[in-house]
């Protein structure tokens, strides 16, 4: 298997992942509400402006590290790769983003006890180790297992959810590709590296629907009785893991607004949990 077919699966597979997790247009009409300044910043900017090797808005190779990876632990994944991974960062989180091995190369489960016998197992036996290039703390408290997937090539896909404190992570994923030994052959998603974030709303879930049927109702010019929502879940959000930007990280309400007629109205909405403020309306 070449790496350019290990490289293109996995990324199919995220994609794929992507789009039954969101079930919505993650970039072009993500509609925005009371996503505002909390006061808690945070962002990671690329050493030296722009480094050499970025080939989009998010994506950086392996040209000029950044300053905060652990060079320790990335000569030792290096070392265990037995051949120079492909590796890519996220441009401002500083974060792996993408990592594969060369056809041959795959890294065996880590001896950390009891051998893997599961996918779920060995993927988090590798991010246990190596997790903190990706962004992760512990991996056993910052990932939540989503899914497993195989391909016909005998591949397993370990999909994960990034969690803090036990509420979801927009945008925060990560698959592990796994070969038919558990043998870890690749490694792509994004993390965000959350800061200390108070995770109890005071913007009520009643509240937060509401304001959110009035926004989508004016921007299509529709009654809401017209409309229909998902009951509010708390999510954890930042624009950096979602497409070229930069802002806080906040926790909001997630909602989906739909039509019950045969207008197109299907959009995924986030409010502002922790403040209660006039709600405003942001279309892509």
């Amino acid at each position: 298997m070449s790496r350019v077919h290990a490289e293109g699966q996995i990324r199919h597979s995220r994609n794929d992942m992507k789009g039954a997790t969101m079930q919505q247009r993650w970039f072009a009409s993500i509609l925005l509400i009371l996503i505002v300044s909390l006061g808690v910043g945070w962002g990671v900017h690329a050493q030296n402006g722009t480094p050499p090797g970025q080939t989009d808005g998010n994506l950086v190779v392996e040209e000029v590290l950044p300053i905060w990876v652990n060079q320790e632990l990335l000569q030792q994944l290096h070392d265990l790769a037995g051949d120079d991974p492909t590796i890519s960062y996220h441009a401002q989180t500083g974060r792996v983003r993408f990592m594969s091995v060369t056809p041959g190369h795959a890294i065996p489960p880590l001896d950390l006890g009891a051998a893997p016998t599961t996918p779920e197992q060995a993927a988090r036996s590798f991010l246990t180790v190596f997790g903190d290039l990706f962004g992760l703390t512990d991996q056993s408290q910052d990932l939540s297992l989503l899914r497993l997937t195989p391909d016909e090539a005998g591949f397993q896909f370990v999909h994960f959810q990034q969690v803090y404190q036990g509420v979801p992570v927009l945008g925060g994923e990560l698959i592990v590709q796994l070969s038919a030994d558990l043998h870890t052959a690749a490694v792509t998603g994004e993390i965000l590296p959350v800061p200390a974030l108070a995770i109890t709303p005071t913007f009520e879930l009643d509240l937060a629907q509401q304001q959110a049927l009035e926004v989508i109702a004016r921007a299509y010019v529709v009654p809401t009785t017209t409309l229909t929502s998902t009951t509010p879940a708390l999510w954890v959000y930042n624009p950096i893991l979602l497409g070229p930007g930069s802002g806080f990280t906040s926790l909001v309400w997630r909602l989906e607004i739909t039509s019950h007629d045969l207008a197109p109205i299907q959009e995924l909405v986030l409010v502002d949990a922790p403040r209660r403020r006039r709600a405003a309306f942001q279309s892509g």
